[in-house]
């Protein structure tokens, strides 16, 4: 009992606080939640390098997610590359983020070739189209890049 009366204490002390400080704790992590970075790990840099080492001696070509896309063909925020439709065959696109490269078009890990840098050059082959939930499909793309395309990002 004694326990629960000082928890009790500690959250009225907590609530008057806040108050004179004048903003909500909700309102305080969402503030450091916006002001968050996120960082990849060294696995994933690491899988870029030796993707990056790779292509740099020979070229190399599997699947790459592209995104959700709507029917009208337009992607949906979790997109890969820079346009903002779905590609068609032997067009360019740059990553907007590292991408998985695979050989297969899925996100089995057992397919990975690496990881695609953001800010690469890319030449879609062929589309691969998944329906999923409300109307909408996965987008995956066969891509091959070209020997020493790829190149430093920051």
């Amino acid at each position: 009992m004694l326990a629960r009366t000082e928890d009790v204490i500690v959250q009225r002390q907590i609530r008057k606080e806040d108050k004179l400080i004048g903003e909500s704790p909700a309102a305080r992590q969402q503030k450091a939640v916006v002001k968050a970075q996120v960082q990849p790990s060294p696995v994933a840099q690491a899988l870029e390098e030796i993707t990056t080492a790779k292509i740099a001696a020979s070229d190399l070509q599997g699947w790459i997610y592209i995104g959700k896309a709507h029917p009208s063909g337009a992607l949906l925020d979790d997109r890969t590359i820079n346009i903002a439709r779905k590609p068609s065959p032997n067009a360019d696109v740059t990553t907007i983020t590292s991408v998985y490269l695979g050989s297969q078009n899925t996100i089995r890990s057992d397919s990975s070739l690496g990881i695609i840098p953001r800010g690469q050059v890319l030449r879609i082959h062929a589309l691969s189209l998944r329906a999923i939930a409300a109307g909408t499909e996965a987008v995956w793309a066969k891509v091959k890049t070209q020997r020493g395309s790829l190149q430093s990002v920051p």
